[in-house]
């Protein structure tokens, strides 16, 4: 019996640290996932709730990975002192604000594809579809 349990725990222990990793740096790789890459990474998700190994009360990664990409676009926009705080674009001075928005900065031009997936392109444009 305690031979099991000890197993059991291992299981849950290794699915925790798959999801550790696959969270690790979400914000940066999250923009280039296509829609099949986003699939495979849910399921692996569904199968450590069918399996047991977590909670169905378990977030969705989609979920997850959105949650730690807006605390991160946070803390780059109010901390001056962030590293990728240059990075972001100078406040919007127009005096129009047609609908409200997550932030007040001067959204940059989208040039293309590569551009949108990049972290702080997408979340400036998050809100501004």
């Amino acid at each position: 019996m305690p031979e099991r349990l000890e197993c059991e725990l291992l299981q849950k222990a290794r699915y925790i640290n798959t999801l550790t990793y696959l969270l690790y740096a979400a914000s940066a790789w999250w923009g280039f996932t296509t829609a099949t890459d986003r699939q495979r990474l849910e399921a692996l998700i569904k199968r450590g709730i069918r399996s047991g190994l977590c909670g169905a009360d378990v977030s969705t990664l989609t979920e997850m990975v959105d949650s730690a990409d807006y605390a991160l676009f946070k803390l780059i926009l109010y901390n001056p002192n962030h590293v990728l705080h240059s990075l972001v674009h100078d406040l919007n001075a127009t005096g129009h604000y047609f609908r409200h928005r997550r932030h007040d900065r001067v959204l940059p031009p989208q040039t293309g594809s590569l551009q949108i997936s990049n972290f702080l392109i997408r979340q400036l444009y998050e809100d501004s579809h």
